[in-house]
């Protein structure tokens, strides 16, 4: 039998084809969207710190409806919260940009949405507040918050991560940016 260069081609070429389309599945399963409820670093599910605020503002209108209260707020001079009550959610604001969102247990039938945002620890609303110590040591700084009637708050500067507790367990699950100038009770 006489093998020609040009057949031996053609016979490896169903071989190169199926390795190519392998190589290009494996590479669209790593490059797909970010988990929707994971927390850390610069991302809280599908939004980022460093964002344009009037984006989100507009992203929470859209989802959650217009109905929100926007105010100074007090733990970073210039900076402004933006609550949506219904969605137990919020962002607070510096410069036009992101740099806080977080979520709070309103203890409505609405909170097993929220309850799905976490950390790649596991760390979530419901979850008892020694478990997130475990995870991350001691916080950096802990208070009791006179504005949510006595909850415990703790923050983890070198992770821009914040916690506020109700007895021993997370109510509020929420992401800073670490580099401004926050003012921590």
């Amino acid at each position: 039998m006489r093998s020609t260069r040009g057949s031996e081609v053609v016979k490896s070429l169903p071989l190169v084809v199926t390795a190519l389309l392998i190589a290009l599945g494996s590479e669209s399963l790593s490059a797909q969207e970010p988990d929707p409820y994971l927390v850390g670093g610069d991302r809280f599910g599908r939004w980022t710190l460093g964002m344009p605020d009037e984006d989100l503002v507009r992203a929470f209108r859209d989802l959650y409806g217009g109905r929100y209260r926007a105010e100074a707020t007090a733990s970073l001079s210039g900076g402004r919260f933006f609550f949506w009550d219904n969605a137990g959610l919020n962002i607070t604001s510096f410069q036009g940009k992101v740099v806080g969102i977080s979520a709070w247990r309103r203890r409505t039938a609405a909170d097993v949405e929220l309850m799905k945002y976490r950390t790649k620890e596991d760390i979530r609303i419901g979850e008892p507040l020694p478990k997130a110590i475990a995870a991350y040591s001691a916080p950096d700084r802990q208070w009791l918050s006179r504005a949510t009637s006595g909850n415990t708050g703790v923050v983890w500067l070198r992770l821009g991560l914040f916690l506020e507790a109700r007895g021993n367990v997370i109510d509020v699950i929420g992401i800073f940016d670490p580099r401004l100038p926050w003012i921590w009770p």
